[in-house]
């Protein structure tokens, strides 16, 4: 009997540990702020080395929603390049779906501008949110994209 007493009480021990710290209340779970955000690094290069070729750019939020969310888009370029001669974007403000927190700005660089070695640099900033109260984000609000037209026998 004193054989199965020493048996039994570890195993209770173990038993009361195990209830004990199995059935403490868990900490509440923080959640991040509603943001709008650029899913890519904070710059990209983009390389048009044919008519149609494309940059695509994510753009995502921190949460999901049941309602449309639209994303407001600036550009400027500190080069000069201008939208309609030198690319065009698909819009400048992009409507992420109910459900969703992922969508892509789709950047066209106009290649006859690029073949005689233009270098182009634009930066986009994420202004904020239409429906939702989303704020832009406070760690990546900000990207700048390298454009240029495909390499010379010169610049090799």
């Amino acid at each position: 009997m004193n054989k199965n007493f020493s048996r039994l009480l570890p195993a209770a021990l173990l038993l009361l540990v195990v209830t004990w710290y199995g059935c403490k209340k868990e900490t509440p779970l923080t959640l991040a702020p509603e943001e709008a955000h650029f899913m890519n690094k904070a710059s990209g290069s983009y390389f048009i080395t044919a008519p149609g070729v494309t940059y695509k750019l994510p753009i995502g939020l921190t949460t999901v929603s049941d309602v449309d969310r639209t994303v407001k888009i600036s550009v400027t370029s500190p080069t000069g390049a201008v939208e309609g001669t030198h690319y065009t974007l698909s819009n400048t403000s992009l409507t992420i779906p109910a459900g969703k927190v992922i969508d892509t700005l789709v950047i066209t660089g106009d290649y006859a501008q690029y073949t005689a070695g233009r270098k182009d640099t634009l930066v986009f900033t994420i202004e904020g949110v239409d429906k939702g109260g989303v704020a832009s984000s406070s760690y990546n609000s900000q990207f700048k994209l390298f454009m240029r037209g495909p390499c010379s026998e010169a610049e090799l």
